[in-house]
């Protein structure tokens, strides 16, 4: 009996790994090819990718993902459109600038 409950254990284990590795895939493609983020799903996203890296299954620099926190939010964004932005348009700003810096421009 014991044995099996250590087999099921282990293999309740590799479920829950294999779904948060999905998770934070998913939210690294999101990311990715978003083209509107609201920063409330990009904020959902962004903490599963930092974690995603900070255990090392996504190859992403974490100064990248920390920098994102900061330049994503409603107030940085507008600085950078020099205060020519309303919400909606911010979260296209937003989704082109963490595209560009997650996948190098491209």
């Amino acid at each position: 009996i014991q044995r099996e409950i250590t087999l099921r254990e282990g293999i309740f284990k590799e479920i829950r790994n294999r779904n948060y590795e999905d998770q934070v895939m998913r939210s690294f493609g999101i990311l990715c090819y978003a083209r509107k983020l609201p920063h409330k799903e990009f904020m959902a996203h962004w903490s599963n990718i930092r974690l995603g890296a900070c255990v090392g299954l996504i190859d992403t620099n974490l100064q990248v993902i920390d920098r994102l926190f900061w330049d994503a939010r409603p107030t940085q964004l507008l600085l950078n459109a020099q205060g020519q932005a309303d919400e909606r348009a911010m979260n296209y700003l937003r989704a082109d600038m963490v595209r560009a810096r997650l996948t190098g421009g491209h």
